[in-house]
């Protein structure tokens, strides 16, 4: 006669057991690989994104040599694309007076020059500002947004993780309607 455990076989208890941890384990196992890949796939996704960056500059002019007095200082900001493929309909959506203010943008919600296509290695003026005071350019942070080459919309906050966009932006569509009625 064999050894009961509650009322059973030892030997079936032991492999009932074994069978629904070996269970949990598969499905705990399938989980992690679906993250995995899940996570894989974002970071291709966004392979192009994070090589698409702001840019800015600072530089002065006299201002005599178009008849005026003074200097003219300026910032310049613009896009700049180190991928290997062309981004598209890069846009300037908000200027802020130092990295991480974006809740108090220094020019709101601006529209800038959109560059249509951007080649890969090259860059773009998107945006163009003048003042009676020297800037500094590390004390401004750029938001902008462009499309990656497979099609993707993409917001840039400054040097921060790009984030994928589902929908077009309110600059956009109101760019897109000024563009129908112009």
């Amino acid at each position: 006669m064999e050894p009961e455990l509650w009322g059973m076989n030892l030997a079936q208890s032991w492999a009932e057991a074994f069978a629904a941890i070996g269970t949990v384990a598969a499905f705990l196992i399938g989980v992690l690989v679906f993250a995995r890949q899940q996570a894989d796939r974002r970071d291709d996704e966004a392979s192009q994104a994070r090589q698409v960056l702001p840019g800015r500059s600072c530089y002065s002019q006299d201002l005599a040599y178009s008849g005026g007095t003074g200097t003219d200082h300026v910032l310049t900001l613009s896009a700049v694309n180190y991928s290997e493929q062309h981004i598209y309909q890069a846009l300037i959506r908000r200027v802020a007076g130092r990295p991480g203010a974006w809740d108090d943008p220094v020019f709101g919600y601006i529209t800038a020059h959109a560059a249509e296509s951007l080649e890969p290695g090259r860059s773009q003026q998107l945006y163009e500002v003048h003042s009676d005071e020297p800037f500094n350019e590390y004390d401004w942070a750029i938001e902008f947004e462009f499309v990656d080459a497979r099609g993707r919309r993409w917001l840039r906050r400054g040097l921060d993780q790009p984030r994928r966009l589902r929908q077009p932006s309110r600059i956009r569509k109101r760019l897109r309607r000024a563009g129908a009625d112009g």
